[in-house]
């Protein structure tokens, strides 16, 4: 997405085309905890995953350098000072290891995220409030006193840690909407309040989210072409010299004339690299991701489908969303158990 979190952050003209629910367009309160969730989030990642993959290479070109001076090269490598830069490398990345797992940058930047996607739907959650309110100085009260009981009631799920994503179950936390639901009738109390805010929620909440799952969809599936091509041929080469070398040494290298100390370390380094490689891959989830995301587009397809949406009045749709929309956060929290960088 160009402009992220535009969901939430209306632009000016958006406003002023849903004017009419301007109270649930503009939450301060909610709106403030989501940017600070949202930064603390952003930052925590970045860290996380640049020092981890930093500490990942630093200990692997420390490990390759150990193994050319062994197998290739021991007379030109057998330098104190080259040694030395080796286990300082090593030294780093295990330091860098260290850091992040004293600093917790992984548990900050998941549990801030996941606060961050709780935010975003109780904002919308709030759209309910329009089915049932007579006008906008109702709405207001309405989606205010939502937001507040909610606000207090995530703010004491998230002072469980890291336990919450385990503890996290998508239908407790829309036990108000669905019972918005039960009480609903068919024809909302102002036909023009519902109708807008149902415009609003199809345009901000529905589309948008189709849009972000298909672009990250788009960057998943060129990442993944390059990825899994450089991780076959690494494979296979490595097997390649593996073979080459036991066969010769089957032969008689030194009968036959050939020196396998090359031959040996490249199958070693190949195979390290492909250790190296799986390691950030591991941690970035992307394969996982992309079958989440193809999965979320298709179910987003099936709410947002004319013939659905002609049916459902504005409760049903939101009870329908969010609850595809926690359901997949409910599948980030599972699959980040499985985020690592460690050796």
């Amino acid at each position: 997405m160009q402009t992220p979190n535009r969901d939430l952050f209306a632009t000016d003209s958006t406003k002023l085309q849903y004017r009419d629910i301007a109270p649930l367009l503009d939450s301060p309160t909610l709106d403030k905890e989501f940017n600070k969730r949202n930064v603390a989030a952003d930052k925590a990642k970045r860290q996380y995953h640049i020092l981890g993959q930093l500490a990942i290479l630093l200990v692997a070109m420390s490990a390759i350098f150990t193994i050319a001076e062994a197998l290739i090269l021991p007379e030109i490598l057998n330098n104190i000072i080259l040694k030395f830069t080796a286990v300082t490398m090593a030294g780093i990345g295990i330091a860098l290891q260290c850091y992040l797992i004293a600093t917790k940058q992984k548990q900050k930047w998941l549990i801030n995220r996941f606060a961050s996607e709780r935010l975003r739907s109780l904002k919308f959650q709030a759209f309910t409030s329009a089915h049932f309110a007579k006008d906008i100085k109702e709405l207001q009260a309405t989606a205010q006193s939502f937001i507040a009981k909610e606000l207090a009631k995530l703010e004491n799920e998230l002072n469980a840690g890291l336990a919450v994503l385990k503890n996290f179950a998508p239908n407790s936390v829309l036990e108000t909407v669905k019972a918005q639901n039960i009480s609903a009738k068919i024809k909302p109390i102002n036909a023009v309040l519902a109708k807008v805010a149902l415009q609003a929620y199809t345009e901000l909440r529905v589309q948008y989210q189709r849009n972000f799952a298909l672009s990250e969809l788009s960057n998943f599936t060129g990442r993944r072409r390059i990825f899994n091509s450089t991780q076959d041929m690494i494979y296979l080469a490595a097997a390649v010299f593996t073979f080459i070398s036991l066969g010769a040494k089957i032969l008689g290298a030194q009968t036959i004339g050939i020196n396998t100390g090359w031959i040996d370390f490249l199958a070693v380094t190949l195979f390290i690299l492909g250790a190296t490689e799986a390691i950030m891959d591991n941690a970035l989830l992307e394969e996982q991701s992309q079958s989440r995301f193809e999965q979320y587009v298709r179910d987003i397809e099936e709410i947002s489908s004319g013939k659905n949406l002609s049916k459902a009045n504005l409760p049903h749709l939101i009870l329908d969303m969010e609850r595809l929309c926690l359901n997949e956060l409910d599948v980030f929290c599972r699959a980040a158990e499985r985020i690592s960088y460690r050796f």
